[in-house]
């Protein structure tokens, strides 16, 4: 039974302060500051997919499609340790075999003309994570990624994607081989304006959306830029609940050299790492019961 005598007045701030004290009490002990240590690498390698559409839409787009990657090619060819393969947004089973070429092998060029006689359903996300999952999986090649590269994919599609899964289980899927994998994994797309699915799956796992319909060849070279970053890029055991401070051997980093992706995990340090430094990145973390 409620007994509906009133509290003291004096004693109402005592009544209201003991759930709000015991909920802190629950943060407190359930979100804990934590430090991640990272060794920092000059730079890392980099395996680069780029996952062309092949429907029938695409054959004004197809016809100079090597011409727009011309751009990013030669941006790529000053970056050491990196290869580039070449699928297509029609999904296959078993998946199409990835071949990684350097960017100046001649073959390149001619790998990106995949043509218009794929499928018209578009599943660029799909293939994405098909590929992840037989690429990286037990039975390893030289077709295979290589271990501890920071992986990068850039969907190019006049239409939006139309995989079966939605974003999020896509992007659910993708954060947990991140994980694993423990490197960077980005998505960038060069699509058209209406795109909705390519846009919020990028929003949620860092990376470019560039207008098909504009001067995406120029415009690309920007994504080669990213590979150049990919090295000061350092990813949380999970999401970040405020800011974030970060030393580098000892030395505090000032807040604009910090900025946090969209997917709340990774941090992105605007300066320049040398090979070996130690970077610790302090966060409030969920899940840490003392």
């Amino acid at each position: 039974m409620i007994d509906p005598t009133p509290w003291p007045q004096h004693l109402m701030l005592v009544r209201l302060g003991v759930p709000v004290f015991a909920l802190a009490c629950v943060l407190a002990l359930w979100c804990v500051p934590t430090t991640t240590v990272f060794t920092a690498s000059a730079r890392k390698p980099v395996d680069l997919v780029l996952i062309v559409d092949d429907s029938g839409s695409m054959k004004e787009e197809q016809a100079g499609l090597s011409d727009h990657l011309a751009s990013m090619l030669t941006g790529l060819r000053d970056n050491v340790g990196v290869r580039v393969a070449v699928t297509t947004t029609t999904m296959l089973t078993p998946p199409r075999p990835l071949q990684f070429l350097a960017p100046d092998d001649p073959a390149l060029a001619q790998a990106i003309r995949v043509g218009v006689g794929g499928g018209a359903s578009e599943q660029g996300l799909q293939v994405m994570l098909q590929t992840l999952e037989s690429a990286s999986g037990a039975s390893k090649n030289e077709d295979s990624f290589r271990a501890g590269t920071a992986l990068a994919f850039v969907v190019i599609s006049d239409e939006d994607d139309d995989s079966p899964l939605d974003v999020s289980t896509f992007v659910h899927s993708v954060s947990r081989f991140r994980t694993a994998w423990q490197a960077p994994v980005v998505l960038s797309v060069v699509t058209v304006l209406t795109s909705d699915r390519h846009r919020e799956a990028v929003q949620a796992l860092g990376g470019r959306v560039l207008d098909l319909d504009g001067h995406w060849g120029r415009a690309v070279t920007a994504i080669a830029d990213d590979l150049g970053t990919m090295s000061t890029r350092f990813t949380l055991p999970s999401r970040a609940l405020g800011r974030v401070v970060v030393d580098v051997d000892g030395f505090r980093l000032d807040g604009s050299q910090v900025r946090m992706a969209a997917d709340g995990r990774t941090v992105v340090l605007d300066v320049p790492l040398r090979e070996g430094a130690t970077v610790a990145v302090t966060a409030m973390l969920p899940g840490r019961m003392l």
